[in-house]
């Protein structure tokens, strides 16, 4: 059964002298046409300003209160209508929050198949914990009456294959690097053999540097670093305990060889290019400070 509300009763009829007001104002406003304003004016046209500002506030004034009387009949309507709804509402309410609770049980027990199917396909593919949060759950798929279950098995089905290619994919570039890793170690072990240094180096940091490089260009930088150490060592021929004697004010000689806890400062005075170059190299190598003027 249709029901139609229909207006019983129009009385929102209103008419106004309009078109006597707009040639009274035509009349009155006749002679501020054209007005030009000087200084010897001035005072004159703001007058005339003052008197026009009267006729368009006595309009307004009348239109905002015309508006309020007019605003009461449908503000009334407005409201007897919301009454009529409520009645609407008072039905329809309790029947909606029943099929809504009907709805949502629904989703919770299509949810709960959607991840009985995904943990089965993660055990299928054993794709690992840290790629699992990478699998994308559309609430779509419990929350449309619309969606398929079939259709949602396909999509996860290719979401967990590709993460788990993915996953094949970073253990083998694992399993690469910790190879190369393992034939640089063994290159890094054979230089260290053949230049026997005094001053070894530390494959941990070197690698941080050759990690990421092709093997023989990794290689060729090991090579190139041993080589540089050995010049530098065979260039200031580093004893294996070198003893400096320092001068102090009370002109006591101290052996800095012994070890103790005391910081020095030792100055080296009017020395060679080839003898600079020497003691530079014995600094670097044992990371003291140095400056030189």
């Amino acid at each position: 059964m249709n029901i139609t509300p229909v207006i019983t009763e129009n009385n929102m009829s209103f008419i106004w002298n309009v078109d006597d007001i707009k040639k009274q104002l035509a009349e009155q406003l006749e002679k501020y046409n054209g007005l030009v304003v000087t200084a010897e004016n001035y005072e004159e046209m703001g007058k005339a300003k003052r008197e026009i500002v009267k006729f368009r506030t006595a309009i307004k004034a009348f239109g905002d209160e015309q508006k309020r009387v007019l605003k009461g009949p449908y503000d009334k309507f407005v409201s007897e209508l919301k009454d009529v709804l409520l009645e609407v509402e008072r039905v329809e309410k309790p029947l909606v929050e029943q099929l809504t609770y009907f709805d949502e049980q629904e989703q919770r027990e299509k949810q709960t198949k959607i991840e009985a199917i995904i943990t089965e396909k993660i055990k299928l593919y054993g794709l690992r914990q840290e790629y699992q949060h990478l699998i994308d759950r559309d609430p779509r798929w419990w929350r449309n009456k619309t969606s398929k279950l079939n259709d949602v098995v396909a999509i996860v089905d290719e979401q967990i294959s590709k993460l788990a290619q993915r996953q094949q994919a970073d253990d083998d570039m694992q399993k690469i690097q910790a190879e190369k890793r393992g034939m640089l170690e063994f290159a890094f072990d054979m230089m260290a053999d053949q230049y026997d240094l005094t001053t070894p180096l530390e494959f941990e940091g070197l690698y941080q540097v050759i990690q990421n490089m092709p093997l023989d260009q990794a290689k060729e930088y090991l090579k190139a670093q041993f080589e540089s150490r050995l010049k530098i060592e065979q260039a200031v021929k580093i004893e294996p305990t070198p003893v400096v004697i320092l001068e102090t004010k009370s002109n006591e000689q101290t052996d800095l060889s012994k070890n103790d806890d005391k910081f020095y400062t030792v100055v080296v005075r009017e020395v060679s290019g080839t003898e600079l170059g020497k003691l530079e190299g014995y600094l670097m190598l044992n990371n003291l400070e140095y400056e030189v003027q």
